[in-house]
């Protein structure tokens, strides 16, 4: 907690040496990527995870989450949509990027990979060829899952097996997994159990060891400018061993035109999906133009075109990427924006003001 902390707040030598004093003393080590996320892989169920430090841990009807009927329901809207952008961050097997993204937005240079087709065709294309954790993170076409009803054109009968996405302005009615962004989270969800309100069985990671790994090498680079190969190797590539990802290369990246820090920061969005840190991350690199003030998307409307027959929001067009938009930015005449100049400071609540009228308010904000 002290080396997050000290992260968040810029203080870099204080969170290498927390992470550093972690990595070499501390008894916790990686685990099963995939099994963390499920029953089997609970600190409570099997000794061998020792890569959670703190959990959240669920208690029936005391500590209760909802995890499985909020990721992937066999009736009505889900509550938690992975971005696309998520899905266009994940790298390839080869270590190449599949396209260039925002990660290195309007740049032209970038050395993408020949495994994957791009522009995509079909929903499939998206998960092919892909780093292995994608996989294990978003429901795939072909996998098991206690969604419902998906996107196929078999209208209102329950799937086994995950295909297309589900989205209620095509498929009227609550019979699946409707989704906003056409992608689901397969972390945290248990099929078994998928679509019982406020009933699991599965801890929530809080902190595993593997942010400690990216803390310590993210210190280390606003530190030092950069990482040596050795540094990357006692902590991104120890991640990417884990499942057999192509590991991360200097030399490559100068190759590709990547940028360390660039790949720093994507490889901590890969490997702490949906763990909770992605808004204080945005915020700490100062990216909330970039991430939040764009547009929410779905799949392109190609995809959607060839495989579901339809755009499933037709009065908001597509973005600038050719993918269909759900909700606007203010580039498409929508509501969603940050301004640089308030955004990354919330406003000081009234009620405190109210105490101490010396506290002021934070720029931007109203008084």
């Amino acid at each position: 907690m002290k080396a997050r902390i000290a992260l968040q707040n810029e203080r870099y030598d204080i969170a290498a040496k927390a992470a550093k004093e972690i990595i070499d003393n501390g008894p916790y080590d990686l685990y099963d990527y995939e099994k963390l996320y499920h029953l089997e892989g609970d600190i409570e169920n099997n000794p061998d995870n020792n890569e959670a430090i703190i959990s959240s841990i669920y208690v029936n009807d005391i500590r209760n989450n909802n995890m499985s009927n909020e990721t992937c329901s066999p009736v009505d809207f889900i509550r938690f949509n992975p971005t696309k952008t998520l899905v266009d961050a994940y790298l390839c097997i080869d270590g190449m990027p599949a396209k260039p993204g925002l990660e290195y937005y309007k740049r032209t240079d970038i050395k993408t990979s020949p495994l994957y087709k791009y522009p995509e065709e079909h929903y499939a294309d998206y998960f092919q060829n892909r780093d292995p954790r994608m996989r294990m993170t978003l429901f795939t076409p072909g996998d098991q899952w206690g969604g419902g009803d998906d996107g196929d054109a078999e209208y209102r009968r329950p799937n086994d097996i995950f295909q297309l996405p589900r989205f209620s302005s095509l498929q009227p009615g609550r019979n699946g997994a409707n989704g906003i962004t056409g992608f689901y989270f397969k972390k945290y969800n248990e099929i078994s159990i998928a679509g019982n309100a406020n009933r699991s069985h599965t801890n929530l990671n809080v902190i595993r060891y593997p942010e400690v790994l990216l803390i310590y090498a993210e210190a280390l680079y606003k530190m030092n400018g950069t990482l040596t190969q050795t540094e990357i190797d006692e902590t991104i590539n120890r991640l990417r061993d884990r499942v057999g990802m192509h590991r991360m290369d200097l030399k490559e990246l100068q190759q590709w035109n990547l940028d360390l820090w660039t790949e720093i920061k994507r490889e901590r969005r890969i490997e702490l999906s949906f763990d909770g840190m992605r808004y204080a991350d945005i915020m700490r690199w100062r990216e909330g133009e970039l991430r939040f003030g764009r547009a929410i998307t779905g799949p392109s409307l190609t995809v959607c075109m060839n495989d579901l027959g339809a755009n499933p929001y037709p009065d908001t067009g597509v973005d600038e990427f050719g993918d269909v938009i759900y909700e606007k930015s203010r580039a498409e005449g929508g509501p969603r924006y940050f301004d640089p100049a308030m955004h990354y400071l919330w406003p000081v609540p009234y009620e405190e003001r109210m105490k101490n009228p010396l506290l002021g308010q934070n720029p931007g904000w109203p008084e």
